[in-house]
Parts: structure tokens; C-alpha cells; sequence
């Protein structure tokens, strides 16, 4: 037994003169000459809100309103792999209807918390431009859809024979303020970001 016990007593001598520390280091925590480091993880930049943030937050749905009353007329809509509306074709043969309704469904996603955005809704008939009355989402804006209705008929040049429609929402985010403080008249500021949303095209053929 003592023969093992010299190698293991030397060892032992040859490491305190070397001044050599036989435990291992912990790593982290300190600094290079052994003090604690004081110095806090890093942490992820804050994301700034954005009027892309408003965008993806709002669907839009642009349809024909087929009440049963439309007479001859055949309506194909388009969806996406999210079952959201591509596209809406309609074929309409005479005697055409009196009227011809479209719907824009509006459906917000998100709630816009301590911010305001201001939606002027405009509708497009080929070239012809509609400018509808606008409104305020801000905190509510999931509760509930809201459904702006127009007429075809009243926007049409005369013997047109077919005509591409559709929806666009005038986006305009105020930052930080409260829906009491913006109005449909409000002006944008230095810091108002705004964006045009567009809704899905509808295609209409006028036949004989």
C-alpha cells in the first residue's frame, strides 16, 4: 500500500509549487482576472409597431350579393389555400336585375391597443374611383365584422360590356393615440404611417 502513496504525495507537492489549482474553472459568471462579471445578457431589440403590422391584421372580402333575385347569372369564386376569396368571376345574362349588389366584408384579426387607424374604404369599377364614408379601429377592432354594401349599376359606363371591380381601404395608423382623439377629418402627422389594403378582384361579363 505504501508504495502507492509516494507517487500520489509528490504529485500533490509537484502541483503547489507550480501554483496550479487542480479543480476545474467554473465557466461564466466572472471575468478574466476572477472578479463576478456584473454584466447582463443581452436581450432582443423591442419590435417597433408599424403599419405592416395593421395590414396583416385586416382581410378583406370583396362579393356579389345573391339574394335569389339576380335572375340568369352565374357567380365562381376563387378561394386561397387559407379558404380566403381570390377571386370572383359572374356571368350575367339579360334581362339584368334592377340592382347589383357588392359586399366588402372587413374582418380585424388583431385589436389595436393604444393605437388608432383611421380606413377610408374606396371602390374601383375598371377606372372609376367611389370613395366611401370611413371609420376608426382601434382597441375592438376583432368584435364583430363589418360589411360595406355598393351598387354596380350606378358606377358602369353605358353598354359596357364587362367590368373589373374592386375594393381598396386607405390605411392610416396613429400611433399612441387614443380612437377619441382621430376622426374620419383627422389630417395625418409627421408620424402617421399609411398603406393601401386591396381586396380580391371582381370580374363581371355583361352578356346578351
Amino acid at each position: 500500500m505504501q508504495r502507492f502513496a509516494w507517487p500520489l504525495v509528490s504529485m500533490m507537492v509537484l502541483l503547489a509549487a507550480l501554483g496550479c489549482d487542480p479543480k476545474p474553472k467554473e465557466s461564466g459568471g466572472t471575468s478574466g482576472d476572477g472578479v463576478p462579471s456584473t454584466q447582463e445578457p443581452e436581450t432582443a431589440a423591442a419590435v417597433e409597431y408599424g403599419i405592416g403590422d395593421v395590414e396583416s391584421s385586416i382581410v378583406l372580402a370583396l362579393t356579389i350579393i345573391d339574394d335569389g333575385d339576380l335572375g340568369n347569372i352565374e357567380i365562381q369564386e376563387l378561394e386561397t389555400t387559407k379558404y380566403e376569396v381570390a377571386l370572383v368571376n359572374a356571368q350575367l345574362q339579360k334581362p339584368y336585375p334592377e340592382e347589383l349588389m357588392l359586399n366588402l366584408r372587413i374582418r380585424a384579426y388583431n385589436n389595436f391597443d393604444g393605437h388608432a387607424v383611421k380606413i377610408i374604404p374606396h371602390f374601383f369599377f375598371d377606372e372609376v374611383e367611389v370613395e366611401l364614408e370611413g371609420f376608426i379601429y382601434g382597441g375592438t377592432a376583432t368584435e364583430g365584422l363589418r360589411n360595406i354594401q355598393i351598387e354596380v349599376f350606378k358606377h358602369l359606363k353605358e353598354g359596357a360590356p364587362t367590368v373589373l371591380i374592386r375594393a381598396e381601404l386607405e390605411l392610416s395608423l396613429f400611433l399612441n393615440t387614443d380612437v377619441s382623439e382621430v376622426t374620419v377629418d383627422t389630417p395625418p402627422t409627421a408620424l402617421t404611417q399609411s398603406i393601401p389594403l386591396l381586396s380580391n378582384p371582381v370580374r363581371i361579363d355583361f352578356l346578351p
